[in-house]
């Protein structure tokens, strides 16, 4: 509990030091994955195919944070990945 606490309070300072704030829960990592993906299409060889591996390495991230937070992790990177396909990255 101590270090929950401890963790909360170093977020809020950063905060009110520098006002940035990046969403977290694997979507950065997923929108990558979407990105990379996207680009490896239009590519062609071993490039084509070493973008996409490395769009699929991060696109285990999301899964693994929802499957270790208890929740449905299928059901969860649906989702996320149905929000970022509509654009909706906010």
């Amino acid at each position: 509990a101590h270090r929950s606490l401890h963790d909360a309070q170093c977020v809020v300072r950063s905060l009110v030091q520098q006002r940035y704030l990046i969403a977290g829960g694997g979507a950065p990592e997923a929108r990558a994955a979407f990105c990379l993906q996207q680009k490896s299409v239009k590519m062609t060889g071993q490039d084509a195919y070493c973008w996409a591996a490395f769009a699929e390495a991060l696109a285990v991230i999301p899964y693994t944070l929802a499957e270790n937070a208890g929740m449905k992790p299928i059901q969860v990177v649906t989702d996320l990945r149905a929000q970022h396909a509509a654009g909706n990255m906010g």
